[in-house]
């Protein structure tokens, strides 16, 4: 999975989308940093609402700093809200 999504990230950007349902497909076999970091700038290159995949992560130390990435509507699904200063 790792090598697919640097492969597709670096290479053929534009085809992040055509992508989607085979990453969403295969979340589950990640188990490392760096694939989960390849896998969500793919899944943002896609301008995906990725919430929802990326959620199971979020108990690791590895898939909350994925959370940073997040557009508000996806921030929203996941019940998170900016604060305001």
């Amino acid at each position: 999975m790792q090598a697919f999504c640097e492969c597709l990230y670096y290479y053929a950007k534009r085809k992040c989308p055509d992508w989607l349902n085979v990453i969403a497909d295969n979340m589950e076999c990640i188990d490392d940093a760096e694939t989960f970091e390849l896998c969500t700038h793919v899944l943002h290159e896609a301008v995906a609402s990725y919430a929802t995949l990326i959620m199971p992560f979020t108990e690791d130390a590895f898939g909350f700093s994925a959370l940073a990435c997040l557009n508000l509507p996806d921030r929203a699904v996941l019940g998170i809200v900016p604060t305001s200063n």
